[in-house]
């Protein structure tokens, strides 16, 4: 079985022992649990309370005490009757793209696609804004691990954030979520933006104008997002325009149109540049910047646009001290694919058809060449230097 191969001999025990066990600085770790997933039934977890005497004990229980190979392991903690033990845990922050307005072929699936992957890329890049800048965590307690399926995952291993209560998380949740319809907070949101931290919004810029050139959005078909209405990128774009800025929507809807029309440059699909050199999606976001700089707002309309198609969208569920969470390099039970920590410049030029490993693809290259790709030692490296940090 591939699994027993991988855990038998690739899969890093002794950093999942020293993160279970908070590199064994605190009481708190002997609230921990490991919960066991198969892939015979994905949604059975087997609770493992394991040795914490060495990593080698806690190899033999998850391999020799179990009753088959795992799946995958996950994080959880238990209780002493009503109440917790006293526990601390990390910050976690799971952003799913299920949780995220969408426009591609699979927006009614859960999975990621290279399309709708854009979405939790940006967001990865305004949660570590908000993580440094807003609740002051440094980067190097900040662990980013692909979830393997349709999402990323932070870990903050931060003193502060590892004390925090259930209350205090949930609190925190609330603070940090803004939900579709919410324009007032997303605006502050982006003035704050705009005045404290430049270089993300110019990073945000660039990245999204980079998506527009490779993924060619506004050409993607529009879909019946419910009876009778359609909806698209630019329907979407349109919409909020018209809902702020009534006299930039008609004039920007307008210039899309001729845009549209114009025989020269040919209008660009799906990655074919086209006459001009620009597909047309690139073109008419253009169009956008160099009309909304007409206008004295106290945000660019553009940003706005690019923020609520990006801006992150957390899953209230494992702030919660009792919620499981997948381990790092845990394998998932549905897509096979390794929970790999990435750093944030990989998440940024990670390709999700590309890029992804599979179990498959690993085992098969270390049996062939007894070693190991690079993306799984360079996860194993930052699962090392943010283990070192508890």
């Amino acid at each position: 079985m591939l699994s027993e191969y991988y855990d038998k001999d690739l899969y890093p025990f002794e950093l999942i022992f020293r993160m279970m066990t908070c590199n064994k600085k605190l009481q708190s770790a002997e609230s921990r649990v490991i919960a066991v997933q198969f892939q015979a039934n994905t949604n059975v977890f087997v609770m493992h309370d394991y040795p914490r005497d060495s990593v080698q004990a806690l190899k033999r229980k998850m391999l020799v005490g179990s009753s088959r190979p795992p799946e995958s392991m996950h994080m959880a903690h238990f209780k002493d009757g009503k109440h917790f033990l006293h526990a601390q845990k990390e910050l976690v922050f799971d952003m799913d793209i299920t949780d995220f307005y969408r426009f591609c072929e699979c927006r009614g699936v859960k999975r990621l696609c290279p399309v709708c992957w854009f979405h939790i890329q940006g967001a990865s890049l305004l949660l570590q804004y908000l993580l440094e800048e807003v609740m002051g965590y440094k980067r190097a307690h900040c662990l980013w691990v692909f979830s393997g399926g349709k999402g990323l995952h932070c870990f903050v291993n931060e003193p502060r954030a590892m004390n925090l209560s259930d209350k205090e998380r949930s609190q925190l949740h609330k603070r940090l979520s803004i939900v579709m319809g919410d324009d007032a907070r997303l605006i502050d949101f982006i003035t704050t933006l705009v005045k404290n931290a430049p270089q993300v919004v110019d990073s945000l810029d660039q990245f999204f104008l980079d998506v527009l050139r490779e993924q060619d959005l506004f050409a993607l078909p529009a879909f019946e997002e419910r009876p009778g209405v359609q909806e698209s990128v630019e329907l979407f774009c349109l919409r909020h325009l018209r809902a702020r800025h009534t006299t930039l929507y008609y004039q920007v809807k307008d210039a899309w149109a001729k845009e549209e029309a114009s025989p020269s440059p040919k209008k660009a699909r799906f990655g074919d540049s086209g006459g001009g050199g620009e597909n047309i999606s690139v073109r008419k976001w253009k169009i956008l910047r160099q009309l909304e700089t007409l206008y004295k707002s106290a945000y660019r309309p553009s940003l706005f646009l690019e923020v609520r198609l990006m801006y992150p969208v957390i899953d209230a569920g494992p702030f919660n001290m009792v919620h499981q969470i997948k381990l790092p390099f845990s394998v998932h039970a549905m897509t096979h694919n390794i929970a790999l920590p990435l750093s944030q410049e990989m998440i940024m030029r990670m390709d999700i058809k590309r890029d992804v490993l599979s179990i498959e693809q690993l085992c098969a290259h270390y049996k062939a060449n007894k070693t190991t790709p690079g993306p799984f030692d360079e996860g194993l490296r930052l699962l090392k230097s943010w283990v070192e940090m508890y």
